[in-house]
C-alpha cells in the first residue's frame, strides 16, 4: 500500500511529466503561428528540462517507496517541484508572454533543480556508508 507522502509525489510527476508533454506537442504542432522561432525554441528547451525532472520525480516516488519519510527525499522532490516552475515556467513566459521581468527566476529555478539532484547525491552517499 502506498504512503500519502507516495501519494503526493506521484501526483506531481503525473502533473509535471502530462503537462511537459502537453506544451511540447503544442510547440511542436502550431505554436510557430503564434511566436517566433526562436520563442519556440526556447519552450522545447522547457519542455526538455521539465521531461527529464518529471523523471527525476518518479525516481523520488521509487526511492519513498523503499526510505519513507527521508528528509533528503522530500527535499529532492520538493527542489525540482520548484526548479520546474521557476526554470521551466520562467522560460515559457519568456517565450509566450515576452515578459523579461521572469528573466531572474531562470536562475533560481536552475539553483533548484541542482539542489535536488546534490540532495540525491548526498542521500545515495550516506545511503552507501550505511547511514540512513
Amino acid at each position: 500500500m502506498q504512503t500519502r507522502q507516495q501519494q503526493i509525489w506521484m501526483a506531481i510527476t503525473g502533473a509535471a511529466g502530462a503537462s511537459a508533454v502537453a506544451m511540447g506537442a503544442w510547440a511542436a504542432h502550431g505554436l510557430a503561428t503564434y511566436v517566433s522561432a526562436e520563442a519556440v525554441a526556447t519552450v522545447h528547451l522547457a519542455v526538455q528540462y521539465q521531461l527529464w525532472h518529471a523523471l527525476a520525480l518518479g525516481m523520488v516516488v521509487l526511492l519513498v517507496a523503499r526510505d519513507v519519510g527521508n528528509r533528503l527525499l522530500r527535499v529532492a522532490g520538493w527542489a525540482f517541484s520548484l526548479g520546474i516552475i521557476l526554470f521551466c515556467g520562467s522560460l515559457y513566459g519568456l517565450a509566450l508572454g515576452g515578459v523579461k521581468a521572469f528573466a531572474w527566476l531562470t536562475p533560481c529555478g536552475g539553483v533548484a533543480l541542482i539542489a535536488g539532484w546534490c540532495c540525491l547525491l548526498i542521500y545515495g552517499v550516506t545511503a552507501m556508508q550505511g547511514r540512513d
